[in-house]
Order: C-alpha cells, then sequence, then structure tokens
C-alpha cells in the first residue's frame, strides 16, 4: 500500500545516539503552508538562497582580506575588510578608502548615531566615520589609551538617545558618549565620569544591546536592564538600571547577539553552563535551542568566537549562527559523509515558523570549497542595502572580502577551485530523513515516490548534454542500520526543460528493520519538495 512519507519534510534533529534521532536539513528552508483550503500539504522544502557577486571579484587590493563588518546608514553602505574601513556603492564598487583600524582578527561592533556619524570599536580602540566622510571626509581616531583618560575602550557597542553606549574593556562598566557642554549627539566627545559601574556585576560585561529603548548589557554570567532617566540618575547619569531587573543568563559568544525584531537571541552561559541559545522578549529569556542542536555545539572546540545576523526572506524572520573555528583540533565530516572536512559551522534558526509551530525549527547552512571540503557559510555579516541582503566574507570561499548578495535566482556559490581561480561552486542540499521503524519488524520497500518541482532543466543543451542542470538527478541513498552507513547511489531524474509530467520514484528498494533514507539535490537549478510516499508492506 502507498502511504505518505511522514516526517520526510522536517527541521534537522540529530541526537549522538543515532538510533534515538538522525534527520538532517542542510541548505534547504522548512515551509509551511498557511491555507486553510490547500490540503495537498502542510510541509515543503524550499531552496535556501545561494551567494552572487556583488563586489569586483576577486576582491581588489587592499579590500582583499577578511570581512569584519558591515552597515547601512542613510542609503550608504560601510563596512570594515581588515584594517580598512571603506564605503561602497549600489553598483558594488569600493568607492571610498575611509581610514584604517586597529586588525585583531575580531568582528568589529558599528553603530550609527542621530548625526550620520559611524561609531566603530575595534581591538578596544573607537573610531569615528563623520558625517562629512560622505563627501571625502577621513575616519577620526578616538586617543586610547590616553591620560588623562577620557575614552575607556570598548569591546562591544550599541546607541540609544543620542549616547554611543560601550562595554568598557575587560571590566563591569559601560561607558556611554559626550561631555558636560555636548551631552548627546557627538561620538567623538568622551568624558571618564559618564561610566556606570555594575555593582550587582561580580562578572565581566560581554555586550550590549538596545531595544525598544532599554538598554541590555549582558555579562558573562549574569546580565542586567537599563533605561533612559534623563537628569533624574544618580550623579545625574542617565542609565539607571530599571526595577533592579537582573536575568540570570549571561553570554559566551558576544558577537552572537542579535535583535530578532518583538526580541533579541544569543549564545548564553551562565554558572551551571553553555552552549543553549536564548531568546528574550520581556526579560524573561526562553531557551530556543533543542537537545540536538546543543549535542554538536557542546562537541565545537570554540564558540566564544561565534558570530550572528538576523534576515527576512519570503516573510521568514531568520537568525543565523557561525562558529568560524567548530572543529579546530580534528578532521571531522558532516553525518553521512565520508569526504569534505569541516572546520566552521553554520546555524539558522527561523523564528517565524518556530512560533507558527510551538517547537525550535533549526537547520544546517554548508558551502562546499574547490578543495571539496564542506564548510560553514563564509558570509558572517549582513546588512540590507539598496534593496539587497548584503553578506560579507570571512574567507572560507577563496575570496576574503567579498561583498555578496543574497539571490533566490543563484543557483549556485561563488568560490574559488583547488588553484584558487574563480568558479561556481555547486551547493549541496541534503536531507537525513527520520528513522522507518515498526517494533524491529522488517518492512519491504516496493516503491518511494517524490513530490518535487519537475522539468526544472536548464534551457540550451542538447538533448543528450551531460552538463550539470541539463538533465537534473536526485541521489538517493538509504541506511539499513539506523543511519550509521548509507549504500550506494542511485539517480533519479527530476525533468528537463518543460517536462513537468515526469514521476520521480524508485521501485525494489528491498526491506529493513530500521531505515534511513538521505536524499541530495547538489545541481544549479531551482528545486523543492512537497513530500514522498512509499508503498511498503509486511518484510520476511
Amino acid at each position: 500500500m502507498s502511504i505518505p512519507f511522514e516526517g520526510f519534510c522536517g527541521p534537522s534533529y540529530q541526537l549522538e545516539d543515532k538510533y534515538a534521532a538522525v534527520e538532517r536539513l542542510a541548505n534547504w528552508r522548512l515551509v509551511a503552508n498557511e491555507s486553510p483550503t490547500e490540503k495537498k500539504w502542510r510541509l515543503a522544502l524550499g531552496r535556501t538562497p545561494g551567494n552572487k557577486q556583488f563586489c569586483e571579484l576577486p576582491v581588489p587590493a587592499p579590500y582583499n582580506v577578511a570581512n569584519r563588518g558591515l552597515i547601512e546608514n542613510r542609503g550608504k553602505v560601510f563596512g570594515v575588510n581588515g584594517a580598512i574601513v571603506f564605503e561602497m556603492d549600489s553598483a558594488g564598487a569600493f568607492v571610498n578608502n575611509i581610514g584604517t583600524v586597529v586588525d585583531d582578527g575580531k568582528p568589529v561592533g558599528m553603530v550609527a548615531n542621530g548625526n550620520g556619524q559611524i561609531f566603530i570599536c575595534s581591538a578596544n580602540r573607537g573610531y569615528v566615520i563623520p558625517n562629512q566622510a560622505i563627501l571625502g571626509g577621513a575616519l577620526i581616531t578616538i586617543p586610547y589609551p590616553h591620560i588623562p583618560t577620557a575614552f575607556l575602550g570598548a569591546t562591544y557597542t550599541t546607541f540609544q538617545d543620542g549616547y554611543i553606549i560601550n562595554i568598557v574593556p575587560n571590566s563591569n562598566q559601560f561607558q556611554i558618549s559626550g561631555d558636560p557642554a555636548t551631552p548627546v549627539g557627538d561620538a567623538t566627545i568622551w568624558n571618564a565620569q559618564n561610566v556606570a559601574v555594575l555593582a550587582g556585576q561580580s562578572d565581566k560585561l560581554r555586550a550590549c544591546i538596545s531595544r525598544r529603548e532599554y538598554l541590555r548589557i549582558l555579562g558573562q554570567r549574569r546580565s542586567e536592564i537599563f533605561q533612559n532617566v534623563g537628569t533624574a540618575g544618580i550623579g545625574a547619569f542617565p542609565f539607571q538600571n530599571f526595577n533592579s531587573t537582573f536575568i540570570e543568563t549571561g553570554i559566551s559568544a558576544p558577537f552572537s547577539l542579535a535583535d530578532v525584531g518583538d526580541g533579541y537571541m544569543w549564545m548564553g552561559e551562565d554558572a551551571r553552563g553553555i552552549r543553549a541559545c536564548w531568546l528574550d522578549r520581556s526579560f524573561n529569556p526562553q531557551r530556543v535551542s533543542n537537545f540536538a542542536v546543543e549535542h554538536f555545539w557542546q562537541s565545537y572546540d570554540h564558540i566564544d568566537d561565534a558570530v550572528a545576523f538576523t534576515y527576512i526572506w519570503k516573510g521568514h524572520l531568520i537568525y543565523r549562527i557561525t562558529f568560524p573555528r567548530a572543529y579546530e583540533s580534528a578532521v571531522r565530516f558532516p553525518l553521512g559523509a565520508t569526504s569534505g572536512a569541516l572546520t566552521s559551522a553554520t546555524w539558522e534558526y527561523d523564528a517565524t515558523l518556530s512560533e507558527l509551530m510551538g517547537r525550535p525549527i533549526w537547520s544546517e547552512l554548508q558551502f562546499l570549497t574547490g578543495n571539496g571540503f564542506f564548510q560553514g557559510r563564509p558570509e558572517l555579516f549582513h546588512c540590507y542595502a539598496f534593496g539587497k541582503h548584503l553578506i560579507g566574507s570571512g574567507g572560507v570561499d577563496g575570496n576574503p572580502g567579498a561583498i555578496y548578495q543574497m539571490s533566490d535566482t543563484a543557483y549556485t556559490d561563488c568560490g574559488t577551485d583547488a588553484a584558487g581561480a574563480q568558479s561556481q561552486q555547486a551547493i549541496v542540499r541534503d536531507r537525513i530523513c527520520p528513522h522507518l521503524y515498526a517494533d524491529n519488524v522488517r518492512i519491504r520497500y516496493d516503491r518511494i515516490s517524490f513530490d518535487v518541482m519537475r522539468g526544472v532543466g536548464l534551457d540550451g543543451f542538447a538533448e543528450d548534454s551531460m552538463e550539470p542542470g541539463a538533465d537534473p538527478q536526485l541521489l538517493l541513498r538509504w541506511s539499513n542500520d539506523a543511519g550509521n552507513t548509507f549504500g550506494n547511489e542511485f539517480n533519479l531524474p527530476v525533468g528537463k526543460i518543460g517536462r513537468f509530467g515526469t514521476l520521480v520514484r524508485l521501485n525494489r528498494l528491498g526491506q529493513g528493520r530500521d531505515r534511513v533514507y538521505w536524499v541530495r539535490y547538489t545541481e544549479p537549478t531551482d528545486m523543492g519538495f512537497v513530500g514522498a510516499s512509499l508503498d511498503i508492506r509486511p518484510g520476511t
């Protein structure tokens, strides 16, 4: 009999014990059906966006070093590649080398104020792109260290009510810009007395974020909430603790902190441990990671340098987090693979779908290098400008400093081949399905059928062409030992251009007690799954 393949469309959920949970979703996004009348499907798989060239490739010197930050301000894009602070125009050209900062290889903080200035913190130092930089003004360096000390340094920065707000390095203090003569509005003016010492914090501060006019200050183990009370504050300092509100969760990776619209998310740490992801909407953080992703994060060599950003894609609010040094001490491979050594890892949390479904929805993203290795995504920083999602490369793709744009029509990724030449890399999309198990009874699989986009082959090829995309194929493997090992790969054509009636199925698949199917798609074409079905009967 033919039955729907329950769980074919689903998120990543792999546990340490493959016999318990083995699901993997990589370079697919889970899509929910919100229509009350469309009964054919409830969940589907759609493509995650590829990257598309925005700036010149290969990146011209001196910009050909890892991107460390991007920001859009008043219709213009600014960024930091290595030590170089630059402006980029809508055509993707680096049009203004504004100056240099100290490069410590870590992300920079970048915030804009109401006067059009952009404050940058890098390697504990502070810099300001003046409003006149648009007309050719030079980068301003704020003296640090300075005696008598005015600017106390910054490891993280945010902006609220005219103030640039910084975490003071290696301390439990934050500093705000301004002095008695110019209390707000100028990011170049600092006073050592404009400092709050968090007596209620025994741990050091790591990050800060302004949201809905509340200031969140996150320490290593504990966090506090502040609000601007103006001159009514103690000693006329404007930011005071809000109703003595403390949050008993800190942050382990400062640059994992990101605004998700109705809240903010980060990789947490407290006295009990680390490596859970938290979402705070109303001063009461909720865990939004799950045991499966936490199992992977716990195995990573480093998480303190994780970088996250949020973006909206086809109505889905996405939190993307990349661990650049996840696997540093040993060669490891993605589940089900025997090649493609990992060093970095990228995960996405779909905030929109998680709320709709009532549980955390996570998936993986991967990038295939020219050497055939799987890595996390190269794009670490994001801004929305010129009607495009711009993303800056950390260099995994061989193009450090490249500024790409996310694209739904990019069926491949920009990158380099094994020799370092520019090439288009295949986007490898994987779905490892949940266990098919019936109390250890053998099941005979007469047929598996896939409800996919068909007839998506590319135009312009001869009938017998073997070029990628001309006659696109779905790749199918399966395991009969709960996903520990997988057998031979079968090619299932999904239809040359216009052949929408193609049947995507395979007959006589044998039998097994605990079967796991693995479906892969690597063709440079459009593709999506609505679901799958199985023809099964009791085995022998």
